[in-house]
């Protein structure tokens, strides 16, 4: 193939195509919005900040982020609830309750 001006044009045209496609996709994927969305959180809990540790466990239950752990997320259920009470004390049971009351 002869490389002139058109088939340069030819090939831009197809890249630019290709990088608006992929652009695209991470959009709706909201794929550029998670970078880096757990570890903040983590440092935080380690902190003592509640809701941090609550946000964690719930990203580790249904898989937000990360992989789904329901023991990192009773972990971290755990954690919160003995910062604050009022986070995390019921999903921590509710997740030893369907785990059959393990203490793991």
């Amino acid at each position: 193939m002869k490389f002139t001006m058109r088939n340069a044009a030819k090939i831009g045209a197809v890249l630019v195509i290709l990088l608006l496609v992929l652009a695209v996709y991470i959009f709706l994927a909201g794929g550029y919005r998670y970078i880096g969305q757990v570890s903040p959180l983590r440092s935080a809990c380690e902190r003592g900040d509640a809701f941090a540790c609550y946000r964690v466990g719930k990203m580790y239950e249904v898989g937000e982020y990360v992989s789904v752990n329901l023991l990192e997320a009773r972990s971290y259920y755990r954690r919160a609830c003995s910062v604050d009470p009022k986070w995390g004390c019921g999903d921590a049971l509710r997740l030893e309750y369907l785990d059959g009351g393990s203490t793991r």
